[in-house]
């Protein structure tokens, strides 16, 4: 625990019993076995974009739970699910125009087939329909309805962007390859040879009245791979790049946003 951090002054909020609770259980995951919970520990610890209050309420909850008997880990991911998308949002005049999500294929294919009045007549044929149709950049008719009405998530969704040029294809600048997108963006819950999506979508329409967040801790909940950003004023997160990182690949912009349809899709999106 870093002295002076936002956890420590959080911690400080709480009574005594609350405090020893949350430091001992903790520590118990930061000196176990699982390194995953380790990694969720040590990122509480160093979280800085939560507000003070949120991250009290966050604790609380998660102490709730713990005491009510749910078992600590799935405490933790729970009281995350009622704290997501605390934090900061993004001014108006800092909005990126494009946003982008990388996306397991299967799991995007699911959301197509399972959309409201959709014409797929299976999830395999789902998937077909991405690959036949991925990077073509005059997408209309059936095809482009298609993908438009179907969800890009159903909870929250972790978005990208280009921060040198916000109105352009975030994925522009990387090889579309699976290794270097999953390795940029710090997919380590995914396999190496799991087939990406690579959706680029607009923030600007003229309804997209939908805010952008800073993520926290809690958005991120029992994902191990979130590294908090060390400025608590920075208007969006960084990934954190894989190991090993042999191309030398930087951190990549991440904000998150309310799940919603794809009425924003730029074409061509691009698989991996």
């Amino acid at each position: 625990m870093t002295v002076g951090s936002l956890y420590a002054d959080v911690l400080g909020l709480l009574g005594d019993v609350e405090r020893a609770l949350c430091t001992s259980q903790f520590a118990s995951w930061r000196a176990g076995p699982d390194r995953d919970w380790a990694c969720i520990a040590s990122n509480i610890e160093v979280e800085t974009a939560l507000a003070p209050a949120d991250f009290q309420s966050l604790l609380a909850d998660f102490l709730r739970r713990f005491a009510d008997g749910t078992p600590p880990c799935d405490a933790w991911k729970f009281a995350c699910w009622d704290h997501q998308r605390r934090g900061a949002r993004v001014p108006r005049a800092h909005r990126p125009q494009v946003l982008g999500r990388a996306m397991p294929a299967r799991q995007y294919a699911d959301l197509l087939f399972e959309a409201e009045d959709s014409e797929i007549a299976s999830r395999e044929a789902s998937l077909q329909f991405l690959r036949e149709h991925a990077g073509r950049a005059h997408l209309s008719g059936p095809h482009a309805r298609t993908l438009r009405r179907a969800p890009l998530s159903h909870r929250l969704i972790w978005a990208t962007f280009n921060s040198a040029a916000p109105d352009a294809d975030p994925f522009a600048a990387l090889s579309r390859t699976k290794a270097a997108v999953r390795t940029a963006f710090g997919l380590g819950h995914l396999q190496p040879e799991e087939t990406l999506v690579l959706l680029a979508y607009r923030s600007d329409l003229p309804d997209a009245d939908w805010p952008l967040h800073r993520p926290t801790i809690a958005d991120a909940a029992d994902g191990p791979y979130y590294r908090p950003h060390v400025d608590p004023l920075h208007l969006h997160g960084w990934t954190c790049p894989l190991a090993p990182n042999v191309e030398g690949l930087a951190g990549q912009p991440e904000l998150v946003h309310a799940a919603l349809v794809g009425v924003g899709l730029i074409f061509p999106y691009h698989i991996t």
